[in-house]
């Protein structure tokens, strides 16, 4: 009995077999590789100008500069964060007084006006460490010294990495296993390889957190919708005064800037 049951299986299993359909022919490119079908329509590529950098309304992000000598300048650093964060920046050198921390600079600076949030880069050494967060203060401070490196270049990534760091923290960013510059980081060297943006769900964080502490973000706006709305500064190339006189049917108020 059992050995016909087995054979009726096996029957049945062939002849399912047997029906099922060939999977079907990979399509061929027609002869002489042409493509057919109607064409993608695309969007012609315009220039508009250019982009200006408008800030909204609010204070600054700034970072206040404590270490002495020749240190690298990192007003560039500060330019670059600005666009990757989406806040508005301000950078200051400011000489350390004896026996005052990093945390009492950045008070100081918070009292000023204008001020929404400050960050210190100060040159401790190796033995204090490379970051500080006091979000609920809005400030941070960053130590060069715990950062160093033969390596000049290894150097200024690093302090530039732990820069955006600071300033992720502080506006409400958080250790994200996504891509960026906020992953978790368990010592100095882990800074080298981190790519120096914010996640998308981190960014999302700190534009929350940057609008709590009312800090001001900037806009890249391009030059023909700033000439539209009213703000556009004078032309400075060719394609800006088209943009220009085509815009105010007259011709720009000035010469072209040199």
């Amino acid at each position: 009995m059992k050995k016909s049951t087995v054979m009726a299986l096996v029957a049945l299993s062939l002849l399912s077999f047997a029906d099922t359909p060939p999977p079907p022919a990979p399509i061929k490119p027609p002869a002489g590789g042409t493509v057919t079908g109607k064409p993608r329509r695309t969007r012609p590529v315009v220039d508009r100008g250019g982009f200006l950098i408008r800030k909204t309304e609010g204070g600054v992000v700034r970072f206040v500069d404590i270490r002495g000598g020749e240190a690298l300048d990192i007003s560039k650093i500060v330019a670059d964060l600005a666009s990757t964060a989406n806040v508005a920046t301000e950078t200051i050198r400011a000489e350390r007084r004896e026996g005052t921390a990093p945390l009492d600079t950045a008070k100081a600076s918070l009292s000023e006006k204008g001020v929404a949030v400050a960050i210190v880069v100060c040159d401790d050494g190796s033995d204090s460490p490379s970051l500080i967060v006091c979000p609920e203060d809005r400030m941070a401070v960053v130590n060069a010294g715990k950062l160093r490196d033969a390596d000049a270049a290894v150097f200024e990534r690093r302090l530039k990495n732990e820069m955006l760091r600071a300033v992720g923290f502080v506006l409400g960013g958080y250790a994200s296993i996504y891509p960026g510059v906020m992953k978790p980081v368990y010592k100095v060297a882990d800074l080298d390889a981190l790519p120096p943006v914010f996640s998308p769900p981190v960014q999302g964080f700190i534009h929350e957190g940057a609008a709590a502490f009312k800090v001001a973000k900037t806009e890249h706006v391009p030059y023909a919708v700033a000439v539209k709305q009213g703000w556009a500064p004078p032309p400075t190339n060719d394609i800006q005064r088209a943009i220009w006189t085509a815009a105010t049917n007259a011709p720009a108020a000035t010469p072209l800037a040199k």
